[in-house]
């Protein structure tokens, strides 16, 4: 009897096995490459492109994911599509930070069906600016004027007699102030005219006429003139007109004294200098610093979310919302995506598992790496509800094996996504990355230390006694001595410091010189096969 159930089950698993390898083995040698194309906001732009390179590399068969970063405005124009495409989307999906007006939501629904927008971050615009001050305090009512150029000095008398400004009195001192915004279309542009506005309205000793309705837009530009605006808001002409966030982050790393609107996530990674902005509860709060600002109250306070993905989103207001700490820029980031996507063919079930990794623990978890935080769970729900009920018939379903848990035989086959798969370049990254995070906050922890030093070297007699004791009465007498021991320190620690810099110069030459072997190395397939059907590999560096 034993023996009879070990040969059925060996039977049953042969079977099994063979079935499964029937669907394992593929035509290698003339499958075809799924594509997948996105465009729209440039704010998480860095998040999808990490999302996408990590997808690729783990896909056993090829495939190739590209999103251009132009800005919402854009995304939603080429999502919308045009007489020129037949009024048909320009790619396969669509990103903003802003959801698509009523008028435009009808229009999408009217000619290409319907459709989701899709939330799948938090993230907060902010005003960054580059005067050298630690502490710059400011109103909506204060940034209206400035960005209307009613006020266009740093030390005019509305600017100094707001908050602590006073103690910037030198620095401020005759000094012009460089507003810098954003070209063509874009969110952040939109809900940064968008709260000004309603944050003065909301203030009832602004005038409401220091920001006028045709300061509120997206805003666009005709690429003959990009400095001049064709829609609202319609900037003056001496302000300065960049295109992307990283034109923004740009402008204010170049010039001192200017000041601009970019997402959080952009000015927090190139390190720019943040605007202590009064909520509505009249606290001064930033976006920056882990205890500087609710960044979700927004959500807490608010009740225009509308129930279903397919839902008109364009009352959405997250905008200028009550809360102690609650920062008063926040918004959503979406996927616009068609439910009919049976039209994409196999490349179909491709959005489908971009859409879930994003949505998922692992697209989440890189949030805080871009300055982005997790949306609420009841929507993280109702979004990959969403995700698994789009059209995509003729599509392929993918799955994913986790890099802690292998999947034997599963995880080989073509449609997994497998986590156990990766390349030595993202190999190499990861671990530069963490030698370099590791050098920074040894150089941080060194400057921490000097500070300290030079502070004890300030309060500290020659015996080490406090300063206040060991100061004369006698008004004759020399300022009281620093201790020997703090200088001594204090040298030392400046010596760590070079070394620990040093270091790090070191580190970032090693990374450079590994990158370029790997460049130089690097074999890319050109697309092309020899006379025996073999694949052509070409060398990058050809």
């Amino acid at each position: 009897m034993a023996l009879t159930r070990t040969l059925v089950a060996g039977v049953f698993a042969t079977a099994l096995l063979c079935v499964f390898a029937q669907d394992t083995k593929l035509d290698y040698e003339g499958i075809e490459t799924l594509q997948l194309h996105g465009s729209g906001t440039t704010n998480p732009s860095k998040l999808l492109w990490k999302a996408m390179s990590i997808l690729e590399e783990r896909a056993k068969i090829p495939i190739r994911m590209t999103y251009r970063a132009v800005g919402s405005g854009t995304g939603q124009k080429e999502f919308k599509g045009n007489e020129f495409s037949n009024n048909t989307a320009y790619h396969d999906f669509g990103s903003g930070d802003i959801p698509f007006s009523k008028a435009d939501y009808d229009f999408i629904n009217a000619n290409q069906g319907e459709f989701y927008q899709l939330p799948f971050l938090m993230g907060a615009i902010t005003f960054f600016h580059s005067v050298p001050v630690d502490k710059l305090q400011l109103n909506a009512c204060l940034l209206a004027k400035i960005f209307n150029r009613q006020i266009t000095k740093w030390d005019h008398p509305e600017i100094m007699s707001f908050a602590d400004n006073q103690i910037h009195a030198l620095a401020f001192s005759n000094k012009e102030i460089k507003v810098v915004r954003r070209t063509y279309g874009s969110s952040s542009t939109s809900l940064s005219t968008g709260y000004i506005k309603k944050a003065v309205q909301d203030d009832s000793n602004c005038p409401n006429s220091v920001w006028p309705d045709n300061m509120v837009g997206k805003g666009d530009a005709d690429p003959a003139d990009p400095s001049t605006p064709t829609k609202a808001p319609f900037w003056k002409s001496d302000t300065i007109a960049v295109q992307g966030s990283d034109g923004v982050a740009d402008y204010l790393l170049e010039n001192e004294y200017a000041i601009g609107y970019l997402d959080m996530g952009h000015g927090k990674s190139r390190g720019l200098k943040e605007i202590y902005l009064q909520n509505k509860d009249g606290n001064f709060v930033v976006s920056t610093k882990k205890d500087g600002a609710n960044l979700a109250g927004a959500f807490e306070n608010t009740n225009t979310i509308p129930d279903e993905m397919d839902g008109d989103w364009s009352q959405t207001d997250l905008i200028n919302q009550p809360g102690e700490k609650t920062w008063p820029i926040m918004t959503f980031s979406y996927i616009y995506v068609k439910k009919d996507i049976t039209s994409l063919g196999k490349a179909g079930g491709l959005l489908k598992a971009l859409l879930h990794f994003l949505l998922r623990s692992e697209g989440q978890g890189l949030l805080p790496e871009f300055g982005f935080i997790r949306i609420p769970a009841s929507l993280e729900a109702k979004a990959l509800a969403a995700a698994d009920s789009l059209d995509a018939a003729d599509g392929i379903t993918w799955q994913f094996e986790d890099a802690s848990a292998t999947l034997p035989y599963q995880g080989a086959s073509p449609y997994f996504f497998s986590g156990k798969r990766r390349s030595y370049n993202s190999y190499l990254l990861d671990h530069v990355t963490d030698d370099v995070e590791g050098t920074l906050e040894g150089l941080a922890d060194r400057v921490t230390s000097i500070e300290d030093t030079m502070a004890a070297a300030t309060t500290t007699g020659p015996n080490g006694e406090s300063a206040s004791h060991t100061h004369s009465h006698d008004d004759d007498d020399d300022d009281d001595k620093t201790s020997p021991v703090a200088i001594v320190a204090l040298i030392i620690a400046i010596i760590a410091l070079v070394v620990q810099v040093v270091v790090f110069l070191v580190v970032i030459g090693g990374l450079k010189a590994k990158i370029a072997s790997l460049e130089k190395s690097q074999n890319v397939y050109s697309g092309e096969k020899n006379a025996d059907g073999t694949a052509i590999i070409a060398s990058s560096d050809a």
